[in-house]
């Protein structure tokens, strides 16, 4: 009986011990009537915004904020529309299944608003017009096997760009 109590009292202290260690993501992102984005969709035309699509940039963004944002800075993100690269034809021979096609004309666009602070207090806050023209001429990155890899480079270069440069430089 001591055992089971023991052993039940040193899992939750675990527990709690773990849950206080997880830190609090230092970057909110949100996504403002994600059904009226132009192109967020993994399953074809006019299929509306994808969870999976949304997710994979929020996850993303998630994880720029924490390489790149100093301790106590808080980034908060609304995403208002999403233009993924590319479009979708019908795949030859299968009309009723569709593909996504890289053409230069249907370069990534994301517009969103952000919210820097820290303790509160408001460093910046701004409206982005975030696009990559000229996605297929770049060299091939890390992102480039990754679902959403010209999004994602967009992304990184943006956050380094807009973040991580202006600290180092403040500094």
């Amino acid at each position: 009986m001591n055992r089971i109590l023991l052993g039940g009292t040193l899992a939750l202290l675990l527990s709690a011990g773990l849950q206080a260690q997880t830190p609090e993501p230092n970057t909110l992102v949100s996504f403002i009537k994600p059904e009226k984005f132009i192109d967020a969709s993994d399953q074809g035309l006019g299929m509306g915004s994808s969870p999976r699509v949304l997710n994979d940039i929020k996850s993303f963004l998630e994880k720029l904020g924490a390489q790149y944002l100093p301790a106590g800075q808080q980034l908060s993100i609304e995403i208002r529309n999403i233009d993924l690269a590319g479009r979708f034809d019908p795949m030859p021979g299968r009309p009723s299944e569709w593909v996504r096609m890289q053409r230069e004309a249907d370069w990534p666009r994301i517009q969103l608003h952000y919210r820097l602070s820290v303790q509160g207090q408001l460093l910046r806050e701004a409206d982005a017009n975030i696009a990559d023209m000229n996605y297929l001429q770049k060299a091939r990155s890390s992102y480039s096997s990754q679902p959403l890899g010209y999004e994602k480079r967009m992304l990184a270069e943006w956050f380094k760009n807009s973040f991580a440069e202006r600290q180092t430089k403040a500094q």
